[in-house]
């Protein structure tokens, strides 16, 4: 699991623009309205950056402003509508076309986003949120390359900004270049970021390069910034797992399940540690089989992960007929096989053979 970040819409400043007969009471009124958002205080800074659109229809802060307001309490259609009003006034004010890009993408509005941001890009050069929010909206089309390529400008133009290295490494790992965005997410670590989506982003990153030992150190990071975080306990329970840390491991994936009753990975890895582990006494099988029908059971029976722990479970069990079965039913997911092909293959063997499989762990922890 990796994490992309996105960056919230930024409130303007006061515009320029022609004096109505109010406009005094306009102006006191945004600011007003201002001093309520600093304070977070959104719902009383809606009501005074009303009356100032209701006073001055003719500025387009008050309008950017109310948006800024409105997309804080999530509410994005609205927000769309007073940046409208923002690009109608003042078709040269970039952030009027970012923050409504901003607003379309959380309405899952992509391509309509991307216009915004390309306009936002084209009035301002040096944009460097646009070009970072652009390119999530490339994220979340599939489009990793494009996403890339705006994650890159934007960092070029801040190089500090902790989020675009993030959500670079996170459409570097989509495309299965787990190398560089290890290196994305250890230069957003070295900004300084506490944000625990940059140490659990790295933990499985260095899970995929076999760092099993600095995927642990970043979990343990994890847990200690949000110990509520089922994620970061799963992650730590896999990492501990493959160093031998076998009562850490389970430790792990129980603390992720007594979290997130329906962590379906973290069933199926707990299954195939109870399944499968070469310390007898933290072996199971009933129970295996327990938690891997329930992994079965949350991902509607389609997910290869639950199939092979069902496959595992069955094996401990001494039924080798549904053990090779199941993990059959593994051969068809082309995906799966490119990270996890010489695993599934060796296991089938073993089941074929009438055999359980045992983890070998890199390293052995007592």
């Amino acid at each position: 699991m990796f994490v992309r970040s996105a960056v919230l819409v930024v409130l303007g400043t006061a515009a320029a623009a022609a004096a109505p007969p109010d406009r005094a009471a306009a102006l006191a009124a945004w600011e007003r309205g201002r001093a309520w958002y600093e304070k977070g205080e959104f719902d009383k800074s809606i009501a005074e950056y009303d009356a100032a659109v209701r006073l001055d229809p003719t500025n387009p802060a008050s309008f950017l402003s109310r948006g800024c307001a409105r997309a804080q309490k999530k509410q994005w259609a609205e927000a769309v509508k007073d940046f409208d009003e923002v690009t109608r006034l003042d078709p040269r004010n970039a952030w009027g076309f970012y923050n409504r890009g901003y607003a379309r993408a959380q309405l899952r509005d992509f391509a309509l986003a991307i216009r915004d941001f390309d306009e936002a890009v084209r009035l301002d050069p040096r944009h460097a949120l646009a070009f970072h929010n652009r390119g999530n909206a490339w994220f979340d089309s599939d489009d990793f390359d494009r996403a890339i390529a705006d994650y890159d400008t934007a960092a070029r133009l801040d190089p500090t900004h902790a989020p675009t290295l993030l959500a670079r490494g996170s459409a570097r790992a989509a495309k299965r270049d787990f190398g560089a965005a290890e290196r994305d997410f250890s230069a957003a670590a070295r900004l300084g970021a506490k944000n625990p989506a940059v140490y659990l982003s790295r933990s499985y990153a260095r899970q995929r390069l076999r760092d099993w030992v600095g995927a642990a150190a970043d979990a343990e990071q994890v847990t200690r910034l949000t110990p509520d975080d089922s994620e970061g306990w799963h992650c730590l329970g896999e990492a501990r797992k493959w160093l031998g840390d076998w009562k850490g491991s389970l430790a792990g994936f129980d603390e992720a399940i007594r979290l997130d009753p329906r962590h379906a990975l973290a069933h199926a890895n707990r299954a195939m540690l109870r399944a499968g582990c070469p310390d007898a006494a933290f072996r199971d099988g009933k129970k295996a089989v327990a938690d891997a029908e329930r992994a079965c059971e949350l991902t509607m029976w389609e997910e290869s992960y639950a199939l092979e722990a069902r496959a595992a479970a069955a094996a401990e069990v001494g039924d080798f007929a549904a053990a090779v079965r199941w993990q059959r039913q593994v051969l068809d997911d082309r995906e799966y096989l490119t990270l996890n092909g010489d695993f599934v293959r060796r296991r089938l063997e073993l089941y074929e053979a009438g055999m359980p499989f045992r983890a070998t762990p890199v390293r052995r922890v007592d």
